[in-house]
Order: C-alpha cells, then sequence, then structure tokens
C-alpha cells in the first residue's frame, strides 16, 4: 500500500508545481522556459550530490553514467520537452495544459503491458491487475482523456472565461507544447518502468541520472539566457522565487513516483497522471480559473478511479 501513498504524495507535489510554474511564466517574458529550466537544474545538481551516500550500487557518477549511456537520452529527452512545454505556459492556461499533457497516462501501461506479455514477464493482464485494478484505470484514463477533449472543445470554441490579460498568440497550435511533452512522458515511463520491474537500476540510481541530464539541460538553459540577454541571470531574484518553489516540488514529487512506479509500474502511470486534478483546483483557488461542469464531472470520474485503486490494495493488503 506504500506506493499508494508515495504515488498520492508525487501527485501532489506535480499539482503545486504547476501552480507555481504558472506564476512564474510572465507572459511578457520570453525567456520565462529558460529560467524555469535554470531553477530545476540547479535544485536536481543539489539533489545529485545529496543522494550519492543512498545510491544503492555506490558507484561514481562517470561509473554510472558508462553503464546507462544510452538510456541517458530518455531523461534528456524529458527534461527537454519539459523545456518546451513550459514555453506553452504563456499562452495556455494551466486547467489546459495539465489535462492534456496528463493524457500520456492512457499511453504508458498499455505499452507497459503490451512489453511484459511480449517477453512473458506476465502471462495475462489478470496476472497483475485485479478487476477493481481495471475498472479504476478505466476510469482514470478515461476521466482525463474526457478532461483533455472538454478542455480542447473550450479553447476552440472560445467558450472558456479567460483572464482579460490572456493572449492566444498562437490559438489552437498552442495545444503543440502540452502534448510535445505528453509523448516525452510517455517514453520516460514506459523506459523507466521496464528497468526499475526488471531491477537493472535502483531507484535512487535511477533518480541521479535523471538529475545529471535535467543539470545539463539547467546550465544550457542559463548559458543561452546569458547569450540572449547579454547579462548574468540573477536566479535569487525576489521574482524568481516561484520558480525555485517550483523546481523543489518536481524534484519532491520524482523521488516519490521512482519509488512508486518500481513498486507498480502498471498502475502508478495511470494514476499519477490524474494530478491533472490538484492542478485544475489550485488553478481556480490561487489562478482565478474557473471551471464548467462538464470539467467538473470529469474530475469526479477521475477521483473515482483513484478511490477504487485504493480500495483494490487494501483488499489486496
Amino acid at each position: 500500500m506504500t506506493w499508494f501513498w508515495l504515488t498520492l504524495l508525487a501527485m501532489l507535489g506535480w499539482g503545486v508545481e504547476d501552480v507555481f510554474l504558472k506564476f512564474g511564466a510572465e507572459r511578457d517574458d520570453a525567456d520565462a522556459q529558460y529560467k524555469i529550466a535554470a531553477w530545476l537544474g540547479a535544485i536536481m545538481g543539489l539533489s545529485l550530490l545529496l543522494l550519492f551516500p543512498l545510491s544503492e550500487s555506490g558507484l561514481p557518477l562517470f561509473r554510472l553514467v558508462a553503464g546507462n549511456k544510452f538510456f541517458l537520452l530518455v531523461p534528456l529527452a524529458y527534461a527537454a520537452t519539459m523545456v518546451l512545454s513550459n514555453v506553452g505556459l504563456r499562452y495556455l492556461e494551466m486547467s489546459i495544459m495539465s489535462p492534456v499533457e496528463n493524457a500520456s497516462g492512457a499511453f504508458p501501461m498499455v505499452i507497459m503491458i503490451v512489453y511484459f506479455l511480449a517477453t512473458g514477464k506476465i502471462s495475462s493482464i489478470g496476472d497483475e491487475l485485479s478487476l477493481l485494478d481495471l475498472a479504476g484505470t478505466v476510469c482514470i484514463i478515461g476521466g482525463m482523456i474526457a478532461l483533455a477533449v472538454v478542455q480542447r472543445d473550450l479553447f476552440h470554441r472560445g467558450k472558456e472565461i479567460r483572464n482579460e490579460n490572456t493572449r492566444y498568440r498562437f490559438g489552437a497550435l498552442a495545444l503543440l507544447f502540452p502534448l510535445i511533452f505528453c509523448f516525452g512522458d510517455t517514453l520516460d515511463t514506459v523506459v523507466g518502468g521496464i528497468m526499475l520491474e526488471e531491477d537493472s537500476i535502483g531507484e535512487i540510481d535511477l533518480f541521479r541520472l535523471y538529475c545529471l541530464m535535467f543539470l545539463v539541460v539547467g546550465v544550457a538553459s542559463y548559458l543561452i539566457l546569458v547569450i540572449r540577454r547579454k547579462k548574468i541571470y540573477h536566479l535569487f531574484a525576489v521574482r524568481e522565487m516561484p520558480k525555485m518553489a517550483a523546481g523543489v516540488c518536481e524534484t519532491a514529487a520524482y523521488v516519490a513516483y521512482i519509488y512508486a512506479l518500481a513498486a507498480r509500474p502498471l498502475l502508478v502511470a495511470p494514476l499519477v497522471s490524474a494530478y491533472c486534478i490538484i492542478s485544475i483546483l489550485l488553478s481556480r483557488v490561487f489562478l482565478k480559473e474557473k471551471l464548467r461542469i462538464s470539467q467538473y464531472l470529469c474530475i469526479a470520474v477521475i477521483v473515482a478511479g483513484i478511490v477504487l485503486l485504493g480500495i483494490s490494495e487494501g483488499v489486496a493488503a
């Protein structure tokens, strides 16, 4: 049952992070995504140092990298797609961004089930998932997809209630930003889940590799900032504190997520994607983004799925 609470912790962390990201993405700042990436890189880089004593392998970083050099492309792609996704923060409400990004929850579980069946890791879906698990997963995936469709339709029809200062420069094309992250997140979840399930790497060692790639992207983003602005970017300026808070939330959430993923890779992927519920609700409270009845209905279906998964684990225990 521990995996379930770790998953909820990751959901909370990422939901709160979304709000801080939105606060930190000023609409008139074309470099906001690089600033966010620089902060994420800084915090992940610090985590890289702090986590070394907890490493399962005890390997120095260069040896850990050498043994997993091809896998490094996955966290690098994940970090890079996050930068691209953050561009969309200036042109879309978070209540649209988060559900579209988290539609990725539907893909990793399907891909991992196919992989585990093909490799003989499981002989049938029933080996891994109970009826309650399946019902909960269907609710979560179905609710997320429905929520993404509702948000898309509201966007296209121009019916969502917008802040008067919001500008949709790219129109419907702005949805490409969260969709890019959706595909990057799918790749990340599938490969990470398979590696953890097959015990080819420990949870902390996996996170160290992610920290390293976030650090690389963060340093690259900082250099881009310096080149574009022709001056030093001060990370610790007061107006940059929301970006720092977002970085802390991302780091904490990812640690919880990796441990949960190692325990139940097929269930954690769709469940953790439901953190868009938290993003939407917090956006309503702190960002003053308003929801419609159809959105609340979708959220209710997703919550029902989470409850079913919790009941299933309680019965299994």
